[in-house]
């Protein structure tokens, strides 16, 4: 092939103006993982403050609760059988205690919960040592119980009273307890979380999954040095020692940057490839008229113009091939643009677009919408599972499909629980029976629910009604307003039912409406 030849220098334009294409984004996928890190820190820094102010909160109860038992009169002079008995329903109604106790001035405990602590020696324990001295309420770092050999934090207020015997009264806090709480923090920035103690001893440490990272003994591991690759927050629990700490990964959190990167530089690859093929094919006629045919129609859809198409009988056979790949492609865009992927329903843009469309024409007469909201979806997602949860969708977006019965009509997923039936040339009464036959059809599926909503998953359904041709192009999220307020009536009123919203466009026809 020369140098010289039209398709040799065609190949070298191509090479030329793809390469910009590279840098620009290369250089804008940077950015997008610099601000998508950034966005991650602040996220993950306010996590940790959340959750420190979780454990806060436990602390803050635990003084609450002593607070209140040192002022008990009969826990002052009881002795250790019926004070136990007085600080063990006390105990169990407080799951994240593992142990109350009071203990004399001398470090001996003289009451307990459970009545194998009596007699125990906590005198050398530093955090008895800190109450006695300083008098106030504090928080020891983890250490291994004494009376239920597992590892706990202590939780101590003590009395000193020039009048009266001196006491500490104290808690242990249940670390199993205290992973949980990890847990629910490690999930919520899908990373790890660990509570920390005042020596860096690890309290509690939990992933994402909810298990806790081996080896779990409390106390006896240090917080982890953390590398490079990971973001970490940090956050002090209230007024004591113990810190929050999280780490995330940064390839969970650029995880969807280097999928659209792979994508980019995937697509930018197939275009040159195409170049290449449409380049060996050469001619005006072969080539470069069918691609600017081409390219203007890819403008047109770039602009939102799904319904245009390349010709597919011009040009050499590459050419009509690259023409209805293009169509494909157009086709699958199109229906990425308007179909919801769970379902297969239209999606919000396609709803909005057809609502849109209808008044518009203005000669469709009346126009009848149902908002259906699944009633109590959430706890059926928490119950079951995610996967449970789409099945669940699917199966009723096969019935209200069905919904849609005139060419006009249209049923749709506008949200994630949330579906619509556009349903046109009906009356207040027809809307009216056609959405409670749907309400009636999703409860005969008997989809187990066994939550709030009852032992099947039911719908709560809105309607209203409008008249497109008395209204202007504009005005038809009226309609939606009053389906959507009826569909709240509908929530309020007990779910499971539907309510009419009114209809609107009844008032006569403005100058020049047809």
């Amino acid at each position: 092939m020369r140098l010289t030849s039209f398709r040799t220098r065609l190949f070298a334009w191509a090479l030329v103006a793809l390469l910009p294409l590279f840098v620009l984004r290369t250089v804008e996928i940077g950015e997008i993982r610099q601000e998508r890190l950034a966005e991650a820190r602040a996220e993950i820094d306010a996590a940790a403050v959340r959750g420190a102010a979780r454990y806060a909160q436990v602390l803050s109860e635990a003084y609450a609760l002593l607070d209140v038992i040192r002022h008990i009169p009969a826990l002052r002079t009881a002795s250790a059988g019926p004070c136990s008995e007085m600080l063990a329903p006390i105990q169990r109604s407080r799951p994240w205690i593992d142990s109350l106790r009071v203990t004399d001035g001398a470090g001996i405990i003289i009451c307990a919960s459970g009545r194998d602590g009596v007699g125990v020696s906590v005198s050398d324990r530093p955090y008895f040592k800190a109450a006695m001295t300083t008098g106030r309420f504090g928080i020891s770092d983890v250490l291994m119980s004494r009376l239920s050999h597992r590892p706990a934090i202590i939780a101590a207020l003590p009395v000193l009273d020039p009048a009266r015997p001196a006491r500490v009264y104290s808690a242990a806090i249940d670390i199993k307890w205290l992973d949980g709480m990890a847990g629910d923090l490690a999930r919520s920035v899908s990373g790890e979380a660990f509570l920390v103690d005042g020596s860096n001893k690890v309290a509690a440490r939990q992933t994402r999954f909810g298990e806790p990272i081996k080896p779990q003994i409390a106390g006896q591991s240090n917080l982890p040095k953390f590398g490079p690759d990971l973001i970490v927050a940090r956050a002090t629990v209230g007024q004591s020692a113990y810190s929050v700490v999280i780490s995330v990964p940064k390839r969970s959190v650029l995880a969807d940057v280097e999928a659209a990167t792979t994508a980019a530089y995937r697509d930018l690859g197939l275009t040159l490839l195409a170049v290449l093929l449409v380049a060996f094919a050469g001619g005006e006629f072969g080539f470069v008229r069918p691609i600017r045919a081409l390219a203007g129609v890819a403008g047109e859809i770039a602009e939102g113009k799904f319904g245009v198409r390349a010709d597919e009988s011009r040009g050499t056979d590459e050419m009509r091939l690259l023409a209805a790949s293009f169509n494909s492609m157009v086709e699958r865009l199109e229906n990425q643009a308007v179909l919801d992927p769970l379902t297969g329903l239209a999606n919000r843009r396609r709803f909005d677009g057809h609502l849109a469309n209808l008044w518009r024409r203005r000669g469709v007469g009346s126009v009848g919408l149902a908002l259906i909201d699944v009633d109590h979806f959430k706890a059926y997602n928490d119950l079951f599972g995610h996967p449970a949860g789409d099945a669940c969708l699917k199966a009723l977006a096969k019935v209200i499909g069905a919904a849609a019965r005139e060419p006009a009509d249209l049923a749709a997923r506008i949200g994630g629980e949330e579906f619509a039936v556009v349903m046109t040339a009906v009356s207040a009464d027809d809307l009216i029976n056609r959405a409670e036959n749907l309400r009636r059809a999703i409860r005969a599926l008997a989809i187990t629910h066994a939550g709030a909503a009852g032992p099947v998953v039911t719908v709560s359904i809105g309607t209203a009604l409008a008249y497109p041709g008395r209204m202007e192009p504009d005005e038809y999220p009226q309609v939606v307003d009053l389906a959507d307020h009826a569909l709240y009536r509908a929530k309020d009123a007990g779910r499971d039912r539907i309510a009419f919203g009114g209809a609107t466009g009844y008032d006569p026809p403005r100058s020049g409406a047809a």
